[in-house]
């Protein structure tokens, strides 16, 4: 599972409620895939199948998965957590959002790891 602290969990508040992201994150049911991408900045992203960037990873989320982003192989929503500015305990981040309400998804990712090597013979 990705943890939600691996999400920015304001990005899409970031968009006004007319914004793409917002109709795409609405459009999200439990099992849909998505894709894990590098964006633009070189952070990593989660967009959906029609190619809309629905989420970002958070700096602790980009430490974490940055090396291990080739090794995923799958991306599915488990759910959609309900969010709002009112949430953010941060008065600047929280005058900057744009969407009084939006959601994120909760995200389980399937992804290789490297077997573990046996003795040497």
């Amino acid at each position: 599972m990705l943890p939600l602290e691996d999400v920015h969990l304001s990005y899409a508040g970031n968009f006004p409620p007319e914004a793409p992201i917002h109709r795409a994150l609405r459009s999200l049911q439990p099992g849909d895939r998505l894709t894990l991408r590098t964006a633009t900045d070189n952070g990593l992203a989660l967009h959906h199948p029609d190619g809309t960037c629905v989420a970002r990873l958070s700096r602790k989320g980009n430490a974490r998965w940055a090396d291990r982003a080739e090794s995923i192989r799958e991306a599915r929503v488990v759910a959609m957590v309900q969010r709002s500015a009112a949430q953010d305990a941060d008065p600047e981040r929280r005058d900057r959002c744009r969407a009084e309400e939006w959601e994120v998804p909760l995200v389980e990712l399937v992804y290789e790891i490297e077997p573990l090597q046996g003795p040497a013979r």
